[in-house]
This record gives C-alpha cells, structure tokens and sequence, in this order.
C-alpha cells in the first residue's frame, strides 16, 4: 500500500544526495532533472517549492520537483525541461516482475509518477511548506492495474513538461533538437556538414570572437537577449533572475556566452551543464548580424565548449515543430526529443489577442518594458 509522508529532512539537505544519483545514471538526464532548478526558481519569483521523492523498498526510483505558482503546481516554469526523474535501469530490471508493457513502459511510467505525485501532493498540500520533501512509499502491488491507469487525475492543480503527455490535456507543438557530442572537437567539427563548417569558418573571418565567463558577463548578455526579445515582440525574463542563476548554479557548469565584433556584443546564450548533458537555456543574436553568421559561431562555441568538459551531449533549446528556428537546428544533424507541456486543466490560447500584445511590445520603449518583465514572468511561464 502507498504511503505519503512529510519527510523529516528538507530540500537542502538532500541536494547532494539527488544530484549523485542522477549524475551516475544512464542516459536521458537533462539540465531540467539538475535539483538545485527550484531553488534558483523560488529566490527569483519567491514561488514555494517542494519535491516528491518515491523510494520502493526502501531504494529511491524516481523524484520530481514543483514549484507553485498561484494555485498551480508547476514542473519547471520558465525552463525547456520539466524535472521528473526515473531510475531507468531499476525499471529495466523490474519490469517484468511488474508487469510493466513494452514498447510504451516509459510513457507509462512517466504518467504513473506524474499521476501519483498530482495525488501526493493534493492529499498533503495544506501540511507543505516551502523547501519540504514529500516522500512516498511503494511497492510492487502498486503496479497492479496498470492498464486501467487514466490521465485524468483528481488532484491539485499541475503542469508538467515531459516526453510524454502525461495529463488529459497537453501541448505537443515543441521540440528540443539535440546532437551526440564526440570526445574531439576536431572530430565533431568533420561531423558537421560543408555547410555548416563554411559558415562557421566565415564567422571567424567576419571577426565574430566568443568569449564565456560567468556573471560578470550578464550585463552583456542582457542587452543582447532583451533587444531580441523586444524585436520578437514578446515580454523576457528580469535580469535579476539570469544574475541569480549564474551565481546559485551547482551540479554542473553555468556559462555565460557573448559574441563581439569590434568589442560590441551581438550574440549571447547562457550554456548548463548537468550530467553530462549541455543545453543552451537562452539565445539570442542582433538580426543585422546574423550576416555575419554569429549564430554559427555561438553554437559552436558551446559545442566546443561542452566537448572540453566531457559532456556527451548537446541541445540547441526549444523549438515549435517545423518552425523556421527548428529547421536552421536541423541542418546541424540533430535529433528531436519530444517536449510535451501536460495540464490537469485545460490548456487556453488566445492567439487573436497575443497577437495585438505582441505587436504594441515592438514600438514600445524598452524603459516602459524592462520593469514589467518580472510582473509578467510571475503570469507567463
């Protein structure tokens, strides 16, 4: 029988331990399982947050964080990754003890513990404090049904982002383009296509130069990312939370990335580490310089970067579907993972209305916007 406590230690003092046990696991860890993400999300927007921690005979087997936004309990808000984690090779082993069905065990699996943490959390939310620990217990009778297991969950309120769609109601529109990372540079740079290698060599001769640092570079990232954003006609994340996550960042590397010509930045990208999977979290380049290929030197960059301190893989972030920005990933011989936002509610759109805001963001004087990206960002996420 499963049984919900409120665990008697708190987020902090199992930090390390999570991030060890993910860091030693197989492959399908991303920067969004790294457990230290809540804890940056809730200094930037003062959102509680809490994780739910599944141990099945007294071994832990999957975690997943939230943090809660209004009445809403989100995994993760503000990033590409959603934080569920599972032990796959605990699985592997017990699957046919379980019963569990291929070829859709880890869809499976992955609604079975976003169900169970949206049941976890609704039976214990009024004893939850921020930086608790939900700690459930299970075994294998609990496995038993599994066919009768329904997306729609009574519960609290949650959004999740996952692989799969976990909730009766979900987005399926976005992908995350990723390529396998050799343990050479050199060799990589052969793996790229003529296309790819000319526009990159060009870069170089344009006089673009990349240069990563930490916080001190923040300043010179802003100013790429908000003018981007403003030309995109959309709000952006406060400077403040991009200053936090480079100081508060732990488990892996935090690199702040700024293209130059002439001294001037016209590029910039924050780069995470977790495991040894690398994600550019956030990117942005001047349009007027993309003649100048700098979004080719960017990547690169951070490809090579990524490649000197192990990691063996890397995601060029977020995409729509067949989208203009998924295309130009694509010709850098990556392969899509499926990024699904799930919801126990109805997931609403006005595009009519989005649209006219959109609009008015563009001609608006970036005094009037910069102090309303942390309001908004505390709304859209």
């Amino acid at each position: 029988m499963m049984r919900h406590q409120i665990a008697d230690y708190t987020i902090t003092d199992r930090l390390q331990t999570w991030a060890s046990a993910m860091q030693q696991a197989d492959d399908g860890v991303t920067i969004g399982n790294n457990p230290i993400l809540p804890s940056i999300i809730h200094k930037a927007w003062n959102w509680p947050a809490v994780y739910v921690e599944f141990c099945f005979d007294g071994e832990l087997v999957a975690l997943v964080s939230f943090v809660k936004v209004r009445k809403t309990w989100v995994s993760l808000p503000h990033f590409d990754h959603g934080s569920l984690w599972l032990k796959s090779r605990f699985f592997e082993t017990k699957a046919p003890e379980l019963k569990i069905p291929e070829p859709s065990r880890y869809e499976v699996l992955n609604s079975l513990y976003c169900g169970w943490a949206n049941q976890a959390v609704s039976r214990s939310q009024h004893a939850l404090t921020d930086g608790a620990v939900l700690k459930v217990i299970h075994g294998p009778a609990d496995f038993s049904g599994l066919k009768e297991l329904s997306k729609s969950v009574d519960g609290a309120g949650m959004i999740c982002r996952n692989r799969y769609p976990v909730f009766s109601h979900f987005d399926a529109s976005k992908v995350i383009p990723s390529i396998s990372l050799q343990q050479d540079y050199d060799l990589q740079f052969e793996s790229f296509t003529s296309n790819v290698r000319r526009k990159i060599r060009k870069s170089a001769k344009h006089g673009i130069v990349v240069k990563d640092g930490g916080r001190e570079l923040v300043d010179d990232f802003y100013a790429v990312y908000r003018k981007n954003i403003r030309n995109l006609g959309s709000f952006g994340l406060p400077k403040s939370f991009f200053q936090m996550l480079t100081d508060g960042y732990r488990y892996g590397f935090a690199r702040v990335m700024v293209a130059a010509l002439n001294g001037k930045p016209v590029g910039a990208a924050i780069l995470l580490n977790f495991a040894a999977h690398a994600e550019n979290g956030w990117f942005a380049s001047l349009q007027e310089y993309n003649r100048q290929y700098v979004t080719y030197a960017m990547h690169d960059a951070m490809i090579r970067y990524a490649i000197a301190q192990k990691c063996k893989v890397y995601s060029f972030g977020r995409s729509t579907n067949h989208s203009s920005g998924h295309r130009y990933k694509k010709q850098w011989g990556t392969t899509d993972m499926p990024m699904v936002l799930s919801s126990t509610q109805r997931l609403s759109v006005n595009p009519g209305k989005y649209h006219f805001v959109s609009g008015l963001l563009k001609v608006l004087p970036d005094k009037l916007l910069n102090p309303l990206d942390g309001f908004v960002s505390k709304i859209i996420y």
